[in-house]
């Protein structure tokens, strides 16, 4: 089970605060889901596929997100909608990837299923 450690500043330095579980959603595709987190500015997307995970077809997002693989491998797919496939690329843990807003992309998860966290700035932080 995860959580999220809130830690502030007070009088007397800092605190942690222990906070609910980010709520985990199926995405619409068989074996994926995904948690979201905003805070500081920041939002954050865990993507976790399953090792017998469906094919993720192409599709966007409006923002730019940069990604870190945190376990397995998969292939993604760069191409246009609908699932015109033009390139792909294998993607392991510790990989860094860079999204630019609005490019197609899919996803292949390999059998050892996938985690990876996406973050992109909301606002500056207060």
């Amino acid at each position: 089970m995860s959580f999220h450690v809130l830690m502030s500043l007070a009088a007397t330095g800092s605190i942690l605060t222990r906070a609910g579980e980010p709520e985990t959603v199926e995405i619409g595709v068989a074996g994926w889901t995904v948690q979201t987190l905003d805070d500081s500015g920041v939002s954050l997307l865990v993507l976790r596929a399953e090792p017998d995970a469906e094919f993720f077809s192409m599709h966007t997002s409006e923002d730019a997100w940069l990604a870190y693989v945190v376990h397995g491998s998969a292939t993604l797919i760069a191409g246009s909608e609908p699932d015109d496939i033009t390139d792909g690329m294998d993607c392991t843990a510790g990989s860094f990837i860079t999204f630019d807003a609005s490019t197609p992309h899919a996803w292949l998860v390999d059998s050892d299923g996938f985690e990876v966290v996406l973050a992109k700035l909301v606002s500056s932080p207060t």
